[in-house]
């Protein structure tokens, strides 16, 4: 039976200053990195035995922990997978702090990544200015193509967070 994957919610992130962040399931606790580490074989009495060389395994941690933020940066910048979700297997990752900065610099409205909402009042009021504007002439596609004078990505994320629908709102507004 497969591992069930599971999704960290904002709320259940650890914040850490260059901590690590998984833009698929929310991780922010657990990484794998590939590494090839030299083995020692030996030919012994009782049979092969394999073990690391510790000297360079030491030197290899040893570096790795020096440059860490340069291997992440590369990471993301140059698309190589170096580090991989240990909870999703996703292997782009970036900083956290570096999505939640992006979020609060593009006037976010509210999503998974930051867990920052705007209020449920403002949320209507801004879907209920745009209804009428439109006349009731708008759909799910409207909000989630980039159409929405609000946000690239709609409001539906927002949305989805109150348990709101456009269908709902428009409703609430006298437009079936």
């Amino acid at each position: 039976m497969a591992r069930e994957i599971r999704t960290y919610g904002p709320e259940e992130r650890t914040y850490l200053e260059n901590g690590l962040y998984c833009s698929q399931c929310g991780n922010t606790h657990m990484w794998t990195i590939d590494l090839r580490l030299k083995h020692k074989v030996e030919n012994m009495s009782s049979g092969l035995s394999v073990s690391l060389d510790e000297l360079q395994t030491r030197k290899i941690l040893v570096a790795i922990q020096g440059n860490l933020v340069d291997m992440v940066e590369k990471s993301v910048n140059e698309d190589k997978t170096i580090f991989q979700c240990a909870n999703c297997e996703n292997s782009w990752i970036d900083f956290q702090e570096s999505i939640v900065e992006c979020c609060l610099w593009s006037g976010c409205y509210g999503c998974f990544h930051c867990g920052q909402w705007i209020g449920e009042d403002e949320l209507l009021e801004i879907c209920t200015d745009c209804i009428t504007e439109k006349k009731g002439d708008i759909d799910e596609d409207y909000c989630s193509s980039g159409c929405c004078p609000a946000s690239d990505f709609g409001l539906n994320e927002v949305m989805y967070h109150y348990g709101t629908s456009l269908k709902g709102i428009k409703e609430s507004l006298g437009w079936f």
